[in-house]
């Protein structure tokens, strides 16, 4: 169920409690039970990431029998409706089958934004390799791998088809041999 596993779950029970939405869709596939139904008493009683959950308390009536009842004196809030939709389709639920990677996902959404770049008119289509969204020279850049140390001699290899984000300093940066960023020499 993607990112509803372990804490992504008690963030989804927190999110629904601090939205307090009137409806909640829960898809689900046939042989899938990873996920429990996301009910508004399941909701209540069950510690979130950040929150609490409510137990229910249960008391004996005078009479012999069970009284549900909650903590406190309020009367207990109505929560949401729980509609479950069970998808139909071959393959729905079964590992493998119809599944992609995330990093699939991501390189397909980098190809959808890239797709933007091109003209909106009836012309042929530009190859995407073809578009320069922007140049400079050389020895306007500093750069900086953010995740990695990477030495100088290094710095163009880790930018090899990779996305870089861009930036603007008003003030020029001292060149370094060593250090977090590298300033580009050649032009």
């Amino acid at each position: 169920m993607g990112w509803v596993k372990g804490a992504g779950l008690l963030l989804l029970i927190d999110i629904i409690r601090s939205l307090s939405p009137t409806h909640v869709v829960q898809l689900s596939a046939e042989d899938f039970k990873e996920l429990p139904l996301l009910s508004a008493d399941y909701i209540r009683a069950t510690a979130g990431l950040h929150t609490r959950g409510k137990p229910s308390l249960k008391r004996k009536r005078p009479g012999g029998g069970w009284q549900g009842g909650h903590a406190g004196t309020h009367a207990p809030q109505p929560g949401h409706q729980l509609l479950c939709v069970q998808a139909n389709f071959p393959g729905a639920g079964v590992p493998g089958i119809g599944r992609a990677h995330s990093s699939t996902l991501r390189s397909v959404t980098m190809v959808g934004y890239l797709g933007q770049l091109q003209p909106p008119s009836l012309e042929p289509v530009v190859p995407l390799p073809s578009l320069v969204p922007y140049q400079v020279p050389f020895s306007a850049v500093a750069l900086k791998v953010t995740h990695v140390d990477v030495a100088p001699t290094h710095i163009l290899c880790s930018l090899n088809a990779s996305w870089v984000g861009l930036c603007h300093l008003p003030d020029r940066v001292p060149c370094k041999a060593e250090g977090p960023v590298v300033v580009l020499s050649q032009t």
